[in-house]
């Protein structure tokens, strides 16, 4: 059973929907499209023109790379936004994950790299958050990333209320990153005397010890 009280961008929206499923619920969005399902809203939604998106690769050392460039936004009874968060919710690296954003004539964005959380904030249009949401971007700083999945989950607000998180998980490569050696230095002083009677004297150290290696757990050698 369908009540529709309104339609928008594709989606209609009512008090209650049953679907082939046998699901059924109350305040639910219908999406129109050759699937059968309804999507939980709170007035303000979030969608991705393409639903089937996979996970972002990442390898380290990469430029940031745009996260939801597919993303669209809908407001069932305003034209405009009022802020947006993009956090990184699952296995948040701090000090090595960033979120990136380019200030806009409107919206600003903040990142907090001890929690992983990017916040936009300005009201402006609908059109203006898509194409600046789309624009959000991952990267990672470290030399000798974790690898586990990221998981980034980005919602907004109209002022009162927040959408639905949408997310997108982000797999992480590492790549070997070549050692530095440091110039070393020691001293020996050569035995001497009648049948070498003054002791001389060994070089001591450890040529390795202040060699650098990004890449933790690498075993270094010299040759």
């Amino acid at each position: 059973a369908w009540s529709s009280h309104n339609n928008s961008k594709g989606f209609s929206y009512g008090q209650s929907v049953t679907g082939t499923n046998g699901n059924s619920a109350s305040s639910y969005l219908w999406e129109f499209t050759t699937e059968d399902h309804a999507i939980p809203y709170t007035e303000v939604y979030m969608r991705l023109v393409n639903p089937s998106l996979a996970a972002l690769a990442y390898t380290e050392n990469d430029a940031p790379k745009a996260i939801l460039p597919t993303i669209a936004l809908g407001e069932l009874d305003q034209s405009t936004l009022s802020s947006a968060t993009v956090q990184i919710t699952g296995n948040f690296a701090a000090g090595q994950d960033v979120l990136g954003f380019t200030n806009t004539a409107n919206i600003t964005g903040v990142y907090n790299g001890s929690t992983g959380i990017l916040t936009l904030s300005g009201t402006d249009t609908l059109a203006a958050y898509t194409a600046a949401l789309r624009t959000v971007t991952y990267s990672n700083t470290s030399d000798s990333p974790s690898t586990l999945i990221r998981t980034i989950s980005f919602s907004v607000n109209d002022g009162s209320l927040n959408s639905t998180a949408i997310t997108r998980d982000i797999t992480i490569t590492s790549s070997n990153d070549s050692p530095t050696a440091t110039v070393d230095t020691a001293t020996a002083i050569e035995a001497g005397g009648v049948a070498n009677g003054t002791t001389g004297t060994d070089p001591t150290g450890n040529v390795l010890s202040n060699d650098i290696d990004p890449d933790s757990g690498d075993t270094k050698t010299v040759s």
